[in-house]
């Protein structure tokens, strides 16, 4: 299974892993948080580093305005692991030699 938790310690992304590796799985785990709960149990670790600002401002606007633009909610690694996704399926889709339209018949979202 592949795992992706900005911190790594999403308690159902953590729990399914364990639930994944205690039936015999594989874990791919994708963080920004090496150190982490689901990096400890995964089989294979991809870290997106994300930029961590301590939120002692929490309005985004004020934030903006005072020169720290954090994305709101974490969202920087979010755009960045769907960045990284896109490029696994472009690989994919280059290694097995198959367009897009093939590539929609083996997609699964659990």
């Amino acid at each position: 299974m592949i795992a992706v938790s900005g911190s790594g310690k999403t308690s159902w992304v953590v729990e399914t892993a364990r639930v994944s590796k205690s039936l015999g799985g594989k874990v791919a785990a994708v963080t920004s948080n090496p150190e982490s709960d689901i990096a400890r149990i995964a089989d294979v670790l991809v870290v997106i580093r994300s930029e961590v600002i301590p939120r002692n401002v929490n309005d985004y606007t004020t934030r903006e305005l005072m020169g720290i633009p954090l994305p709101p909610l974490g969202s920087l690694f979010e755009i960045s692991a769907l960045i990284f996704f896109e490029a696994c399926v472009l690989e994919l889709m280059r290694r097995l030699g198959i367009e897009e339209e093939e590539m929609k018949k083996l997609h699964a979202n659990l």
